[in-house]
């Protein structure tokens, strides 16, 4: 199977100095079509905060802000919501929004 194969080859890699870590997702029930990415958004903004305003669209079903190695943000990240709809929305509503004094894309 193709992910398995993608695995096995890229698991441990190095990439941009640092080894590429590949696991497969066992979550297994997400919705790629609610799914919205973030970038842009402030080092210092607080995920709980990034998360409230994703929120007031709809209801989250799981949220993740990525982060570096040592635990800060990378100011990007994803937000699963509970249907495709309350995504459209966030796209609609969140594009272009400040926050901490950055403009945030979806």
């Amino acid at each position: 199977d193709a992910a398995a194969t993608a695995k096995a080859r890229l698991d441990g890699k190095a990439f941009d100095k640092r080894a590429l870590k590949v696991a497969f997702d066992r979550e297994g029930d997400s919705n790629f079509e609610a799914k919205v990415f973030f970038h842009n958004a402030g080092f210092g903004t607080p995920q709980a905060t990034l998360r409230e305003m994703f929120e007031e669209v709809g209801g989250v079903r799981r949220f993740e802000l990525r982060l570096r190695q040592d635990g800060r943000s990378l100011g990007m990240g994803t937000c699963e919501y509970k249907c495709v709809r309350d995504a459209e929305k966030a796209i609609e509503l969140l594009t272009g929004r400040e926050v901490d004094g950055r403009q945030m894309f979806l």
